[in-house]
């Protein structure tokens, strides 16, 4: 064994250039795979706080039964009561990984500043969770506004994409007046006024969301439910424990609620990560055969230029293993 290794270092010293393009070649693939590694998870974590915190979904999304499927036909039905509210608020508390629980109304309609109308999506949620999701998340990924932050006692206080006010020429301080269908099938309305603008997380909401306090939209909606109830975590990796203790706790009940996770409802995490995890094995296969080619190339000109050597250990090793012949 020791001749085996004083030849491969003698090889190693002899051919210095080709030994050193060797191992740059092993250094340079390693650390390119571990660089877009890196990246990679870079984007995922990224697209993973934005999905949970940029837009106050949070971990989990409580909803009625049917929530999310097409039929709209009777949007009562698909309201979450006070009492089924109170009642997720009282399991969830009696998780020690819930930080937070906040109920949500969505929301759509007209918006006109008394001479222009345009249709917005409205998004009412209570404004002082926002600070629970902005000290919670890692990235800076909360759209920057201008303007004042929403307030659970100005209720008629609201914040407007800037695609939107850039249609109806809106600015900070506008009074608006919204419109929507009630619950019931009624039409209502209510005066706001501009707090913030900000810009929105999607591109194509850029000149149609709003977002709104919750009693607001309580009030234009004319109900005393919620839509959606977001759970926000201690940690992300918590989010299918707890899911599977708060859906056991509502079977046990035998309420008509379902919970999604942040990344069921993050169609845009979904798609970026399955492209980067095809880029990325890819990218791994054609390094790993630039390595291995020129590791198979190396060995095979050592053992070219070194066969002399092998053989003539090779026969040594034959020759002591040979019996004796006693005459």
């Amino acid at each position: 064994m020791t001749a085996w290794i004083k030849i491969a270092l003698r090889n190693l010293i002899k051919n210095r250039r080709r030994s050193l393009f060797t191992m740059l070649a092993i250094m340079l693939g390693f650390a390119a795979v571990n660089l877009f590694g890196g990246f990679t998870t870079y984007m995922y974590q990224a697209n993973r706080e934005g999905s949970i915190y940029s837009a106050f979904q949070g971990h989990l999304t409580i909803v009625r039964k049917g929530f999310f499927e097409n039929d709209r036909t009777d949007p009562l039905r698909l309201l979450l009561t006070t009492q089924e509210m109170s009642e997720i608020r009282d399991a969830c508390q009696k998780i020690s990984d819930v930080v937070l629980v906040t109920p949500q109304l969505r929301l759509n309609g007209l918006i006109t500043d008394g001479k222009v109308s345009t249709i917005y999506i409205a998004q009412g949620y209570v404004p002082s969770s926002q600070d629970a999701f902005m000290k919670r998340t890692q990235l800076k990924l909360m759209e920057p506004f201008e303007g004042k932050k929403l307030q659970d006692e100005a209720e008629n206080g609201i914040g407007i994409s800037r695609g939107l006010s850039r249609v109806l020429n809106l600015k900070i301080g506008s009074e608006v007046v919204l419109m929507a269908t009630t619950a019931e099938g009624q039409m209502n309305a209510m005066d706001a006024e501009i707090y913030q603008l900000f810009d929105s997380p999607a591109a194509g909401l850029n000149d149609r969301l709003i977002r709104v306090p919750f009693r607001f939209a309580q009030q234009l909606y004319d109900t005393s439910g919620a839509h959606v109830m977001s759970v926000l975590l201690d940690k992300t990796g918590q989010t299918e424990s707890v899911r599977n203790q708060l859906q056991k706790i509502f079977e046990e009940k035998q309420m008509r609620i379902e919970v999604k996770t942040w990344n069921e409802l993050s169609e845009w995490y979904t798609k970026v990560k399955n492209m980067f995890d095809i880029i990325f094995l890819f990218l791994f296969i054609i390094v790993f055969i630039i390595v291995t080619m020129s590791v198979v190339n190396t060995m095979s000109m050592a053992v070219l230029e070194r066969t002399r050597e092998i053989g003539t250990l090779r026969a040594e090793a034959c020759y002591f293993c040979l019996p004796l012949k006693v005459s």
